[in-house]
């Protein structure tokens, strides 16, 4: 039987459980006490020192530092039924400058997302890598429940085409949307009618190109090989912060381009997903060599 393997090269950090965090300076004053109201009860809000992490993360108790990139994996699961704690791809990326990115939804990964508590009216952006329900099944707890939580402004979601036009991320959307049609009609006018929007940023999935450049954030999407066309990987750059997440895919020049220490020394964390240890194996190898032979 084929199992899903996922890796993750951490360059010049420590990784605390699935909650990795790139350090330097302090949380701004806003989203501190942003922070201090979601507190668990009981728990301080904390300041990282000298780079030395606690044992064990609770969710909103570490500042984040003005240089810093945590990232969360909600979810690394096949796309089987959901049991217990065994949730699908979903990787949540926060920025020291209070942007929140959504790398993947799929099915389960919103239920510890929620876990985390997050706010969820800065929770907006979500990149998809291609539409497998373990990678997109959680779509409506995402549009629905986010609206319902407090995202009162559209839902931003980047997505490839696909080989037609119904195999691609809007026709995903739209039809999402009218699947959920009797649900979305009956919250409107209770919620804001502006956190009911979906704006679909569709994308050639054969290329690879800047999709993504606000405030200093950057994303780059370039092609993964995947069962059908219409998979993609995507980069994320910010300051000297970098994560590459590879979707799923086999091994490819597009990721060891991406992901090569020599070409991009402020590298810091990949995420890699193949259906064997050894494709997994081959592209850790090349990625920590420099070389480009895949």
């Amino acid at each position: 039987m084929k199992r899903l393997v996922t890796f993750l090269v951490l360059l010049g950090i420590t990784a605390a459980a699935s909650v990795l965090g790139l350090v330097g300076g302090t949380e701004s004053d806003a989203a501190e006490a942003s922070r201090e109201a979601r507190l668990p009860n009981g728990r301080n809000l904390t300041p990282i020192a000298d780079g030395v992490y606690p044992q064990d993360y609770y969710p909103n108790t570490e500042s984040l530092a003005p240089t810093e990139m945590r990232i969360i994996a909600l979810g690394t699961g096949m796309p089987q039924v959901i049991q217990k704690k065994t949730k699908a791809s979903g990787w949540y990326v926060e920025l020291g400058n209070g942007d929140k990115f959504l790398f993947d939804l799929g099915t389960g990964s919103m239920e510890n997302l929620a876990a985390l508590q997050p706010d969820w009216s800065q929770i907006d952006k979500v990149f998809i890598s291609h539409l497998h329900s373990d990678h997109a099944g959680d779509f409506a707890p995402l549009y629905i429940g986010g609206w319902m939580n407090g995202r009162y402004s559209a839902l931003n979601i980047y997505g490839p085409t696909g080989a037609k036009p119904e195999l691609g991320t809007k026709a995903f959307v739209e039809n999402q949307i009218k699947a959920w049609a009797w649900d979305i009609a009956g919250r409107k006018g209770t919620f804001p009618d502006a956190g009911g929007v979906a704006n679909v940023q569709e994308f050639d999935y054969k290329k690879v190109q800047v999709i993504y450049n606000v405030g200093g954030v950057k994303v780059t999407q370039f092609p993964a090989i995947h069962a059908l066309d219409g998979s993609v990987s995507f980069r994320l750059d910010w300051g000297k912060r970098s994560f590459v997440f590879g979707g799923d895919s086999a091994p490819n020049n597009w990721y060891i381009r991406h992901a090569n220490r020599r070409q991009h020394k402020d590298l810091r964390v990949l995420v890699f997903t193949a259906l064997e240890g050894i494709h997994a194996e081959a592209v850790a190898e090349e990625i920590r060599s420099g070389t480009n032979k895949t």
